[in-house]
């Protein structure tokens, strides 16, 4: 297992290195609020930015209260820190450094992740199905010496909410066995309306359970990082005497406070996400060959089985609409054939549902000059070997492809340009290559495929 985890949000990344204009591509992998963030953040950002000459207030006493308040828990029960993922990070430094650690897959990667770089040994619950076991993990907790457990809830990567009352017996569980528990609630703010899974509220008076939340996500800005953690005021008092100090910068600092004093906006925005999650959800289903598990947060867990594609084959193509999504073939505990989507607003989720009907419409091949409206549709004796090239997107303009503005919104790699798949020299070399290498243009890895086009290039040269 590698100490880096494995996460969404990589369209700084992706920008960079296929020099895209940032706002032409719209990320579903980053399971934030796309209607964020406030203005009020905005506004408490700009007003503040002096600031940044200053070291910020090491007990960040408002932005305890603050977070007091929205949650109507004492300020001393309150942990900050630089996202949820450091709270993981110092909270396992702290408390089960040399111990051990039981994790129900599948589930967030930071955890074991965290786990390894501090060298606690990691027990992993298998799941039945994707769904979590909780009878499984209670037998574990009783018969292995565990020094912590933890639960996402809502459940990353699938959305899966586990009921309060399950929760409750693993704090009890916990109690009786003497281990720590978090509670990772990053996403209880996405939970569905009427959902009333949350164990925060048992947190101040529990000596084991700590419960995570974030503030980043539901206000829809996660490059300042800001999260926190409900727990005992014997815990918390704990963790700030040895925490690391300044761990939250000014300006995420106000940028927490604005945000939870604008509780009309993530009211708001939560019915808009709602309802664009049921459009986006209806409009997955219509194209038939793709299920979407139930998900009671703000993304969907997706599989791709009956289309053919695997998660990284789809991942790619998708790419050439400028979208961005989560696959999940490194996830430990579920099969290889799975995505995950964040709800977007109306315009974006429109495009992902266009993208992949464009790309999952079945390829078809040798179609000839009768069944094809567009022949000829490049040049005269040409090859309709691929009427859908294998090798799309190729990213590479060297044979005439280019990035091109929608006329809707976003991006598409257009191949309007290119006659090269078309010639009956290249057809034919690709036709051999791919059925020599026996690869599935659904299924085979980009690498894989623009490996095939790398010696049809050296062959027949654009």
């Amino acid at each position: 297992m590698s100490a880096m985890a494995q996460h969404g949000g990589e369209v700084l990344l992706i920008s960079k290195e296929m020099a895209i204009p940032l706002t032409a591509l719209k990320d579903f992998s980053l399971n934030a609020n796309p209607y964020g963030p406030p203005k009020a953040v905005i506004s408490a950002i700009n007003a503040h930015l002096n600031l940044i000459r200053f070291y910020p207030d090491r007990s960040y006493a408002g932005l305890k209260e603050a977070i007091a308040s929205s949650i109507h828990a004492p300020p001393a029960n309150v942990i900050v820190g630089n996202g949820c993922t450091e709270i993981i990070h110092a909270f396992m430094s702290r408390f089960i450094r040399k111990g051990s650690l039981l994790l129900c897959l599948p589930t967030f990667s930071e955890y074991a992740a965290a786990a390894e770089a501090l060298g606690i040994s990691v027990c992993l619950v298998e799941p039945k199905g994707v769904r979590v076991d909780i009878d499984a993990l209670k037998d574990e907790a009783t018969t292995k010496r565990a020094s912590c457990i933890i639960l996402c809830n809502p459940n990353n990567p699938t959305g899966e909410l586990i009921p309060r009352q399950k929760v409750k017996e693993i704090i009890e569980l916990a109690l009786r066995e003497g281990l720590y528990l978090m509670v990772d609630e990053a996403y209880m703010d996405f939970a569905d309306a009427g959902s009333d899974a949350s164990v925060v509220d048992l947190a101040t008076s529990s000596d084991c359970l700590a419960v995570l939340r974030s503030l980043t996500k539901p206000y829809g800005f996660p490059g300042l990082r800001v999260g926190y953690a409900v727990c005992g005021s014997n815990i918390a008092s704990r963790f700030d005497k040895t925490a690391v100090s300044w761990r939250v910068g000014t300006l995420e600092d106000c940028a927490g406070i604005a945000a939870l004093n604008d509780q009309e906006f993530l009211a708001s925005s939560k019915m808009k996400m709602a309802q664009e999650k049921r459009f986006l959800m209806d409009g997955i289903s219509e194209i038939g060959c793709l299920k979407v598990l139930e998900s009671k947060s703000n993304f969907l867990f997706i599989d791709l089985t009956e289309s053919g594609f695997s998660p990284k084959n789809l991942k790619w193509r998708l790419l050439s609409h400028g979208v961005l999504i989560r696959e999940l073939s490194d996830v430990k505990g579920i099969s290889h054939n799975f995505i995950r989507i964040c709800v977007r607003d109306r315009t974006d989720n429109r495009l992902i549902l266009d993208s992949l009907r464009n790309i999952i419409t079945p390829n078809i091949s040798s179609m000839g000059k009768r069944g094809c409206p567009y022949y000829p549709c490049h040049f005269p004796d040409q090859a309709c070997s691929f009427c859908k090239c294998p090798f799309y997107p190729c990213l590479d303009n060297l044979t005439g492809g280019f990035f091109a503005r929608r006329t809707t919104s976003g991006i598409i790699w257009s191949c309007k340009g290119c006659e090269w798949i078309h010639r009956k020299e290249v057809a034919g070399f690709v036709e051999g290559a791919l059925s020599e290498a026996e690869l599935d243009i659904r299924r085979a890895t980009s690498d894989e495929l623009l490996g095939v086009r790398k010696r049809a290039m050296k062959a027949c040269p654009p």
